[in-house]
């Protein structure tokens, strides 16, 4: 049936529009956000599965988004997390017309401070010690209502080999850089950096990596990559490369470790019954051959008293 658009009136805004962000598991600085609204209350002739919807929806910096919908609901993947968005939702007529609107603003975390700014390397000097990185960031954009002297910055500096972090430490500073003291030379690190409001609060944080001057050392090993075993150890095999920053030049380590108890058991035991598997054989074998040399000698025996017996039986009758 088609809508009769002459008698199409405008309608009425989306009702109950709820906003959510959702964190990526991944990466704690992005997020989604979800919109999700109700039907209009006045629909003016429109029919209800023909009323569209478009949702315009910008960041700090006026870059937006527009995007038009049938459905009641849009999501708005890999954003910036810590930061305040607006948005304006439109119901559009059956015939493309406008309709009313409902805007706001919505904070993607409310409640956590946002990330820090622009957090980079310093480069030291020349004569600056090779197991050291300076670094230095910017307030972050929204505070939350705390006071800027107020925020403690909380520093994790881990390695990372293969994807998977270890050897992480932690630091606080009152200010806005730092200098990590007591590194390895030649090495990657993985740094998030968020700030930490009195009441214990944490923030958005940020991921910078920095690497130290100097040679790498070669002291840090991957996860296992094989094992093999023999009768009395077991063999790992790691393979090492330079520093924490899984460089070229590895090696192969051989790791040599005593098998368990329960394996020496079943060792011990496969041992013993492949032993009495060949006692029995050994004793059966000995048994037959026993028994063909009595043979023998009896067929022997009685074939020299059967010739002496015809040798007497010829004798008489000559």
């Amino acid at each position: 049936m088609d809508v009769q658009t002459t008698d199409l009136g405008i309608p009425g805004a989306p009702r109950t529009v709820r906003v959510n962000s959702i964190e990526d598991p991944n990466n704690a600085n992005r997020i989604t956000v979800r919109f999700e609204w109700g039907i209009p209350l006045e629909l003016s002739g429109n029919p209800i599965d023909e009323i569209r919807y478009r949702l315009r929806f910008c960041n700090i910096d006026d870059e937006c988004v527009v995007r038009t919908t049938l459905d009641r609901f849009l999501n708005f993947d890999d954003r910036e997390a810590g930061l305040t968005y607006t948005y304006n939702i439109t119901t559009l007529r059956a015939d493309g017309g406008l309709g009313e609107s409902a805007a706001g603003d919505f904070n993607s975390n409310i409640g956590k401070v946002s990330a820090p700014i622009s957090p980079k390397q310093i480069q030291s000097n020349s004569g600056a010690p090779t197991n050291t990185i300076e670094l230095a960031w910017a307030t972050p954009h929204n505070l939350v209502g705390h006071h800027v002297n107020s925020l403690t910055y909380q520093l994790d500096y881990c390695l990372k080999q293969e994807n998977i972090k270890y050897g992480c430490k932690t630091k606080y500073e009152k200010g806005t850089s730092t200098l990590l003291r007591g590194l390895s030379s030649g090495t990657s690190y993985y740094i998030s950096i968020r700030a930490i409001t009195q009441t214990g609060e944490t923030g958005v944080p940020t991921e910078i990596e920095a690497k130290t001057t100097g040679i790498a050392p070669i002291t840090t090993p991957l996860p296992t990559i094989s094992t093999r075993s023999t009768e009395s150890t077991r063999t790992r095999v790691w393979t090492i490369g330079p520093g924490g920053d899984g460089g070229s030049g590895r090696r192969e380590v051989v790791v040599k470790e005593p098998l368990s108890t329960g394996v020496i058991i079943g060792i011990v035991l496969a041992l013993i019954v492949i032993a009495i598997l060949l006692s029995a054989g050994i004793w059966m074998y000995m048994k037959k051959t026993k028994s063909g040399l009595h043979s023998t000698g009896r067929d022997r025996l009685d074939n020299r008293q059967n010739y002496i017996v015809e040798v007497e039986m010829d004798r008489r009758k000559r």
